[in-house]
């Protein structure tokens, strides 16, 4: 079902979005044993540890406080703080994972993939992946169709007008 609010709408995008960078991430540790570190080098390897590493950084991070400062109050609000407080739970998990991932990335793109490196960033990478997808499933089904409920046309606008200023 495609959300019809505003802010649910974005939310889905980028969640989209991350499902789609996940499977390309999850594509090239898969296909990359534990035992052959991929080369950086300039082409999809370099693309795509730069775009794991601005959703880490940028996306995730903006995402998860958006969600936490503006979103789960209103589901307290509502009477269904259960939600928000799993979800935060999530986050505080995830967003360590994926710090630890970004950092492992740098030194990655700085002096490219080792045997000794690359199979803890696969292994962190498939851990990251695994709770992302879970997480999203999670904020699909229960928390966008509960902000099509909740939010009446002028939040609504409020919110998706915020969250696209970076607030």
């Amino acid at each position: 079902m495609e959300p019809q609010k505003r802010i649910a709408s974005v939310l889905h995008d980028e969640h989209m979005a991350s499902v789609a960078l996940l499977n390309r991430l999850e594509s090239v540790l898969l296909d990359n044993g534990p035992n052959a570190p991929p080369a950086v080098g300039e082409g999809e390897m370099a693309r795509l540890l730069a775009d794991v590493s601005a959703a880490v950084q940028d996306e995730i991070g903006r995402h998860f406080t958006f969600e936490e400062n503006e979103l789960f109050p209103r589901l307290a609000e509502w009477g269904d703080a259960d939600i928000g407080t799993l979800l935060k739970e999530e986050h505080e998990t995830i967003l360590p994972v994926g710090q630890q991932l970004a950092a492992m990335i740098g030194a990655a793109r700085a002096e490219g993939f080792t045997m000794e490196t690359w199979e803890p960033f696969r292994e962190l990478g498939l851990e990251l992946i695994e709770r992302m997808i879970a997480h999203i499933q999670k904020e699909e089904m229960g928390l966008l169709p509960v902000l099509e409920d909740i939010l009446d046309e002028d939040t609504d606008a409020d919110l998706a007008n915020r969250y696209a200023l970076g607030a």
